[in-house]
């Protein structure tokens, strides 16, 4: 009985999470998962790998891992970064597990950043390719003749598109964005008749993102954002990510992270979120726990993101 209860929770829950792209969640760590217009606008090449374990009191919960990198095609003195036209690229490898439900993408991403006075505004193109795939040996049905019954292994081929917008500060004071996401609806067959389609649930979404410095004093800072998506169809459950961080600097050694910060996080009608954050010698950690406002927070445990990469610092001061 406990494990139809499990499966019946991951099946819902699958209802609700396939209509936003896995990797959604991890965006504190990496802008570039969702918007792609973010490739290139930092001053080094970062390498991040991000993996978030979901429900842990739950057997085969949501696990989602990926590998991500992103950087600007520029080699020159730190100053004058900021005052030529930009080159940036980015690449993520993806995967998913949920129950019966596994999903394999990679995705790469170009960016052209255009210089202004103060700030620089980047567009960005990403594309990528998954592969969703269903474990119908790990199903069970309660009539063994029953029409929806999948007779074998399942795997289907979605690609997709994601375009984006990015206005950044020069001095990193401020950021505004935009993301048109998950653009390619693909229709997935999961069963032998091509009379019963099935949409991959991949529904398309408008992102926008903001967030400013409040205090910068070269020995703390305090930054607040804002993400709000907007669902175009199926899940119509729009909602905003509240996020106020504060830092603790290492001045003399800014430029290659040496920085402690802690955030919070509000996502409404969803989720509460902490998270910890170090960088040192170009190396980067962070932990995050998130506590879910639904019922099932109950019985699922927490979820935990940890995200551990490199940050390669490419240019001359």
């Amino acid at each position: 009985m406990k494990k139809i209860i499990t499966f019946a929770l991951l099946w819902i829950a699958f209802g609700a999470s396939a209509q936003d792209n896995p990797l959604l969640d991890m965006y504190l760590q990496n802008r570039l998962l969702i918007n792609p217009a973010y490739g290139g606008s930092l001053e080094q090449t970062v390498v991040r790998a991000n993996f978030r374990r979901q429900w842990t009191n739950f057997e085969n919960a949501p696990d989602v891992n990926s590998l991500s990198f992103h950087t600007r095609l520029f080699d020159g003195k730190r100053s004058a970064i900021f005052k030529k036209v930009g080159h940036g690229l980015g690449g993520t490898v993806y995967s998913e597990t949920e129950g019966p439900i596994n999903l394999f993408g990679i995705s790469g991403s170009y960016a052209y950043h255009m210089p202004f006075d103060n700030f620089q505004l980047a567009a960005g193109l990403a594309l990528s390719a998954s592969n969703f795939g269903l474990r119908y040996l790990d199903l069970s049905y309660a009539l063994s003749d029953d029409p929806a019954a999948i007779a074998e292994a399942n795997q289907r081929f979605i690609p997709d598109a994601d375009i984006g917008i990015y206005m950044y500060d020069t001095e990193d004071k401020f950021f505004l964005g935009f993301t048109g996401a998950q653009l390619v609806r693909s229709v997935v067959n999961l069963n032998q008749s091509d009379s019963i389609d099935v949409h991959n649930g991949m529904g398309r979404q408008f992102i926008f993102m903001g967030g400013i410095r409040a205090i910068d004093n070269l020995r703390f800072i305090l930054e607040t954002s804002m993400v709000a998506i907007l669902r175009q169809e199926y899940m119509k459950q729009n909602e905003i990510h509240l996020n106020a961080k504060a830092s603790v600097v290492n001045y003399l050694n800014r430029y290659n992270n040496e920085i402690l910060s802690f955030s919070i996080s509000y996502r409404t009608k969803r989720a509460f979120l902490a998270q910890v954050e170090l960088g040192m010698a170009n190396l980067y950690l962070a932990y995050a726990y998130e506590h879910s406002f639904s019922k099932i927070q109950v019985y699922s445990g927490g979820t935990h993101n940890v995200s551990i990469g490199i940050n390669i610092d490419k240019y001359r001061r």
